[in-house]
């Protein structure tokens, strides 16, 4: 495990496909949401860091996986920062949260398989992968 997400949050080298996007979007409110929640009790000086840092350190790891969703359609990883443009950010979650990449191999790489996280964190192979 430790391996797989070294390489999907470490660097932009390679693809991502939409399981590994749709779980970073969990795993960063999953982890925002508890950090959130003193926050909203209590005004306390800590609990801002913390929040702080810790969306800083989530965001930087988003990035990077966007980086890798948009490699997967065969983009640059800076057509990631359309999805910072209003209206325009619309398109861009279709694209990299329910459009699946290039079937075939591209500049980035091969096409990553469809369920490459539960494999590596239980070992237990996954079906082919389906046509799309």
């Amino acid at each position: 495990m430790v391996e797989w997400a070294k390489w999907l949050l470490s660097n932009t080298d390679g693809r991502a496909n939409v399981f590994h996007m749709w779980i970073s979007g969990a795993l960063y409110f999953a982890i925002l949401i508890p950090l959130a929640i003193p926050k909203m009790f209590g005004d306390g000086v800590f609990s801002s860091i913390v929040l702080i840092l810790a969306a800083l350190v989530l965001f930087y790891f988003k990035v990077m996986i966007g980086v890798k969703r948009c490699h997967d359609h065969g983009w640059s990883g800076t057509m990631y920062l359309l999805s910072f443009v209003p209206l325009v950010n619309i398109y861009m979650f279709l694209m990299l949260y329910c459009v699946p990449g290039d079937k075939e191999e591209n500049k980035y790489g091969t096409r990553p398989g469809w369920v490459t996280a539960p494999v590596k964190l239980t070992g237990v192979e996954p079906a082919k992968n389906p046509e799309y």
